[in-house]
């Protein structure tokens, strides 16, 4: 092999191993992004949930298992979630998915049922979930607006004068 030869050849398996570590340096970032967002999820006492184009759960966060009374993930995958809303709000939840699936992120005021969840009003975010511009999943997260609700109750009362 000449000079020129082994110089080229030294040269490539030296990009080659820069490149094997570049890639290996970017998958450990993925990563770690990957599990910085699960435990940030998980941590949640929100109801964090990932839903398919047709509303249906594919994932809840353990806030939300535990919201909801749910064992394991399982039980809550594919759990009609708007049946668990007293039904002045179930048309009102599923506007604002349509919404969203037309790109919008948008949030309502929801009251459960009590055999549904632990929680008896919540704030529904819903987002969109966009790849290529195109929206492929909706984010959901639920959070507990209760206490709130019943301090609106009290301040409409006293302003009636009960």
């Amino acid at each position: 092999m000449t000079e020129t030869k082994a110089k080229g050849a030294a040269k490539l398996q030296l990009n080659l191993i820069l490149n094997t570590r570049r890639l290996k340096e970017a998958e450990n970032a993925m990563k770690y992004e990957l599990a910085k967002s699960k435990a940030i999820i998980e941590a949640s006492q929100d109801c964090i949930k990932i839903l398919d184009l047709k509303g249906n759960i594919l994932y809840m966060n353990k806030g939300g298992l535990e919201e909801h009374g749910f064992k394991n993930p399982e039980q809550a995958i594919g759990w009609d979630w708007v049946a668990s809303l007293e039904k002045p709000y179930r048309a009102k939840a599923l506007n604002c998915l349509k919404k969203c699936l037309g790109g919008a992120s948008v949030t309502v005021d929801v009251k459960h049922l009590p055999k549904y969840s632990k929680r008896k009003w919540c704030s529904i975010t819903l987002a969109p979930i966009k790849v290529g511009g195109e929206v492929v999943r909706v984010l959901a997260i639920s959070r507990d607006i209760t206490l709130r609700k019943k301090m609106e109750e009290k301040l409409k009362a006293r302003i009636r004068g009960d």
